[in-house]
């Protein structure tokens, strides 16, 4: 009994699907392109715009 029910769950486990992250990869690479762009542009206010939603005085 022991075995088939290895057995089964091995066989079921084949069935589980990975959780899709496509749609998490495109915010971070949205991210990290707006990061790499404020460095570059010097941009001050979309730099301080990535780490804190209220205004910086």
């Amino acid at each position: 009994m022991k075995t088939i029910m290895i057995t089964l769950f091995i066989m079921l486990s084949h069935f589980v699907n990975a959780q899709d992250t496509t749609r998490e990869k495109v915010r971070i690479e949205k991210v990290v392109q707006h990061f790499r762009q404020s460095i570059i542009e010097k941009d001050s206010v979309l730099f301080n715009q990535l780490f804190h939603e209220n205004p910086v005085v």
